[in-house]
């Protein structure tokens, strides 16, 4: 079904008000080639649940909460209109390294206006192929990188298990500020610098179980940042 998608250009996304373009990543100062090339190799796996991205899967839901829950403390309104979607609508995001869209797709459930951003096209195909599943979302993924995006002014940026695989760390964090609003929520996640965090997310996963690891997927023993 998604490679028949993949073949289909007249397909339209429901995320239609973003007005950026795909560009060619590979010159940019974040993208590291050989990290790039890694996620190429298993785009087309993104959505497979007892694949190599499993652990990506088993973590996207505490993920969605933990950021809606915040946002929800932030808003500081009163609990009776934080249940559901609306209170969310219309808020910008901006997923940095979204891969195949998983947790682009889940932010956009909440109401939200995503706009998912990857370096690799492999994976901006996979994820637009898949968002064509559900055409209530209001979800548009580009092949940018957070230096690249010509968009601004974001309500929410995010970039989950993204921050190891880059290039340029320290100018990466810039890129993500300068893609937020003024008082807007950034959201970064990634593995902790502990033996204990590189057995379970390592060692275990890529090297004993041959999945792809939670925050270093499937770059190998990348260096930890926290």
């Amino acid at each position: 079904m998604l490679s028949t998608l993949l073949k289909r250009p007249s397909l339209r996304l429901a995320g239609r008000l973003f007005s950026t373009h795909d560009v060619e990543t590979r010159g940019s100062r974040s993208v590291t080639g050989s990290e790039v090339d890694k996620f190429i190799r298993d785009s087309a796996l993104w959505w497979d649940p007892s694949g190599p991205f499993k652990y990506l899967h088993a973590m996207n839901r505490t993920r969605t909460q933990f950021i809606r829950s915040h946002l929800a403390d932030l808003s500081r309104l009163p609990a009776t209109e934080i249940q559901g979607r609306t209170w969310l609508r219309g808020r910008r995001v901006a997923d940095i390294g979204c891969g195949g869209g998983l947790a682009s797709e889940s932010l956009a459930r909440l109401g939200m206006r995503v706009l998912g951003v990857d370096a690799a096209r492999e994976n901006v195909e996979m994820a637009r192929a898949h968002a064509q599943g559900d055409p209530s979302l209001d979800v548009t993924y580009v092949q940018s990188t957070a230096e690249q995006l010509s968009e601004r002014d974001f309500d929410v940026v995010v970039a989950l298990e993204v921050i190891e695989h880059v290039a340029d760390p320290v100018g990466f964090v810039r890129s993500l500020v300068e893609l937020a609003r003024p008082g807007a929520s950034i959201f970064l996640s990634t593995m902790n610098r502990t033996p204990v965090a590189a057995l379970v997310d390592v060692v275990v996963p890529e090297y004993v179980l041959n999945v792809t690891a939670g925050c270093c997927a499937t770059s190998g023993c990348r260096p930890t940042i926290l």
